[in-house]
C-alpha cells in the first residue's frame, strides 16, 4: 500500500510543536475582547439585551475588555515563547 505523504513531508514535521488548544483559544478570546471592537459590537447587536448592555455600561466594559484582552495576550505569547524554546 502507498503512503500518502511523502518521507520528507513527515522529516520536516518532526519536532516541531503543535499549538495547543490553550494557546489558540486564549488568541480568539483577545481577538473578541480587543477594546477596538466595542465600536464594531454596539451597533451590530444593536436592539438585543447585550448591545443594551454594552451601549449603557460601555465605559466599564471597554476597562473589563482591555484587562481580559491584555490577559489573553500575555497568555499567548507566555506559551508561543515556551513552545519555541522547547525545540
Amino acid at each position: 500500500m502507498t503512503k500518502l505523504f511523502c518521507k520528507s513531508c513527515d522529516d520536516n514535521t518532526k519536532g516541531k510543536s503543535k499549538t495547543s488548544i490553550k494557546t489558540i483559544f486564549a488568541g480568539l478570546i483577545a481577538l473578541v475582547a480587543c477594546p477596538c471592537h466595542l465600536v464594531i459590537f454596539i451597533p451590530l447587536l444593536a436592539g438585543t439585551a447585550f448591545g443594551s448592555v454594552l451601549a449603557q455600561y460601555t465605559g466599564i466594559l471597554t476597562a473589563i475588555f482591555a484587562v481580559i484582552f491584555g490577559l489573553s495576550i500575555w497568555y499567548l505569547i507566555k506559551n508561543l515563547n515556551t513552545s519555541e524554546k522547547k525545540q
